[in-house]
């Protein structure tokens, strides 16, 4: 049975950022960042265990042609992976760290 995909506010707000720095940069660019987004995020329907666990629980899906990463709790009780953040893969990780306690 495949896995319902479920955005945090605060994941979609950081979608939103980085899309439209992206549009900003090149007209197009954004849609095709938040393309390549949900073609990613669409793997974890049916792989939610893919990707290692690198805190916690949470799991870390790196994108592969932007310098994002994905990071991801799964409930599996209830077949739900939850997106918690888009992160920048040179920003501290620290930072998330204290966000995903």
């Amino acid at each position: 049975m495949a896995y319902q995909i479920k955005v945090t506010q605060q994941a979609e707000d950081e979608l939103d950022e980085v899309m439209n720095w992206y549009e900003e940069e090149k007209s197009g660019l954004g849609i095709a960042f938040l393309n390549h987004f949900f073609n990613q995020v669409a793997y974890l329907k049916d792989n939610p265990y893919l990707y290692q666990e690198v805190y916690k629980t949470y799991r870390r899906l790196l994108m592969q042609k932007y310098p994002y990463a994905v990071y991801y709790g799964i409930e599996e009780q209830k077949q739900e992976v939850t997106v918690l953040a888009i992160w920048h893969t040179s920003r501290n990780p620290e930072r998330l760290r204290n966000r995903l306690k």
